[in-house]
């Protein structure tokens, strides 16, 4: 309530933002040349959201709060992707349950509990992801009073943080999953655009399955198409 920035939390990295700081006398003139402090971290410290600034801030100074909505939507697309991949791998014929996840700067993974993924099984499930994303399911955000609402009982979770009290958000890929998470999510699944399986790893008897959703299949199809452009052009001889 303190705040429009997401604080790490859920495998999600945090926002970033500007905070405008307003003199304390200010005209209508003078907003348009506030002070600009950008807001490079955001954790959660029992229930309340520390913000990291590049410059200090006079406590209780008034400000004007603005996130970085390329960032804040990159994440959504992953996150919510995650959600999704998440759901299909646990159904049948795959039972793979995803123990952890992290939400990388350009790539992500869930760590799923089985010893391999064969590279047909990985091509099944992308393509019942992407086949989900074209239906366009709605996302909905549920909150329930406390932890000890009965509503509560159908959502999967791996755990509420040890100092968590108040309402509980469940984030529902309609007819999908349900899932207890404090992070931010699409409206729809029409927004993930597309997903991309990538590469596998073995971890203790688990998998780490990485892959990329919405913009950034793009910025990787891109990246590779740069790579191969320098290839051709160092490989290439004359005639």
């Amino acid at each position: 309530e303190d705040t429009i920035l997401f604080a790490e939390g859920g495998g999600q990295p945090c926002d970033h933002g500007v905070l405008r700081v307003i003199p304390s006398e200010v005209n209508d003139v003078d907003k348009l040349s506030l002070q600009n402090v950008k807001v490079v971290d955001v954790q959660r410290r029992d229930g309340t959201a520390i913000h990291h600034t590049d410059k200090k801030v006079t406590v209780g100074s008034e400000v004007n709060m603005e996130v970085d909505w390329k960032r804040r939507f990159d994440h959504m697309q992953q996150h919510t992707g995650q959600h999704l991949l998440s759901a299909i791998a646990e159904q049948e014929p795959y039972k793979y349950n995803t123990v952890s996840w992290n939400l990388g700067t350009t790539i992500s993974h869930v760590e799923l509990n089985t010893p391999s993924i064969s590279d047909e099984v990985k091509l099944e499930i992308e393509q019942k992801i992407n086949s989900l994303i074209r239906s366009g399911k709605p996302v909905i955000t549920k909150v329930y009073a406390s932890k000890e609402d009965e509503g509560l009982s159908s959502a999967h979770t791996r755990g509420l943080p040890a100092d968590h009290t108040g309402p509980v958000r469940v984030i529902e890929i309609q007819g999908i999953d349900e899932n207890m998470c404090c992070g931010t999510h699409l409206n729809s699944l029409a927004q993930l655009q597309m997903i991309k399986l990538l590469h596998t790893e073995s971890k203790r008897g688990h998998t780490l399955l990485y892959f990329v959703c919405g913009d950034r299949v793009l910025n990787t199809l891109q990246n590779a198409l740069e790579v191969q452009q320098k290839l051709n052009v160092l490989l290439s001889s004359p005639p």
